[in-house]
This record gives C-alpha cells, sequence and structure tokens, in this order.
C-alpha cells in the first residue's frame, strides 16, 4: 500500500473562493463567501454554488484572512507585464481595507471594479488588498508531460 507523510506546508494547497472574470462588479466580489479549512488536510466543505481555485501553500497566501480570487488579463493591471496579454489570477484579502502606500487595492470606478495604488490614502473604499498576481505555468510541450522518459525524477 503507497503510504506517502505530506513534508512541506507547501504540497498542501489552499482553496480559494473564485469570484469570476473581470470585468465584476462590488457585490459579484463582496456576496462571494468566505471558506473555511478543516485541518489537517485543508479540505472544504462547500455547499454555495460557485468556484474554487487551489494556490499553493506560500505565506502570503496562508497570511491573507478573507482571500477571494479573480481572473481578468494582464493589461488590465495598472503595471504591464512584460509580453502579450495573458490569463492571470490576481488574490485580494477583504479583509485588508486599511490604505497601505507599499499595496495595491481593487476598487470601484463607475460600475466596474479595477486594482489601483494610490501614493495617499484616498477617497473612494477599498474593497481589499492584492496579495499576488499568478500567471499560469509555461508549458512549452504538453504532449512530453504524459510520457515517462520526459518527466523529471
Amino acid at each position: 500500500m503507497p503510504l506517502y507523510r505530506v513534508e512541506n506546508q507547501e504540497e498542501i494547497s489552499r482553496i480559494v473562493p473564485l469570484a469570476g472574470n473581470l470585468p465584476l462588479n462590488k457585490n459579484q466580489v463582496l456576496g462571494v463567501e468566505k471558506i473555511e479549512t478543516v485541518s489537517p488536510f485543508n479540505y472544504v466543505n462547500y455547499h454555495n454554488t460557485g468556484s474554487v481555485v487551489p494556490l499553493p501553500s506560500w505565506q502570503s497566501v496562508l497570511k491573507a484572512v478573507d482571500p477571494v480570487a479573480i481572473l481578468c488579463q494582464s493589461d488590465r493591471l495598472p503595471q504591464s507585464l512584460t509580453g502579450k496579454p495573458e490569463d492571470v489570477l490576481v488574490l485580494i484579502d477583504r479583509a485588508v481595507t486599511a490604505w497601505d502606500d507599499q499595496s495595491y487595492f481593487l476598487v470601484e470606478e463607475g460600475e466596474e471594479l479595477t486594482f489601483k495604488w494610490f501614493a495617499e490614502s484616498p477617497s473612494c473604499p477599498l474593497l481589499g488588498q492584492v496579495i499576488i498576481v499568478l500567471r499560469p505555468k509555461k508549458i512549452f510541450d504538453e504532449n512530453n508531460l504524459l510520457e515517462p522518459w520526459q518527466m523529471d525524477d
């Protein structure tokens, strides 16, 4: 019987609710219910409609009190990324709504949400702090992943 023990916390994913793809409105993000995980395997009892996404258990992801993921194109970010626009996942912590000049925040402009940085305390409400922006894994040849001789030991 194959028996394994998890050695590193990063081997266990953190499950985070997914609000959807931008454009979104404030209610679509704030209305997403918080997910409670159960130790020691971080499983969730999720009875809501909607999607969830597994994220690596990096310290910044684990520290988020009320995380929600949002999908968007990289050209919707305040700072452009190199290369052509691609799908990215933006993790926000809805519990962090106090302004900090070292952080980006999710804010509402008109009827749509956007990510912004503020040099000084803004007059608009902050809906959550941006924790990470995650690009998809870049795989050069997906067929090679299926070949046993191509896999890493």
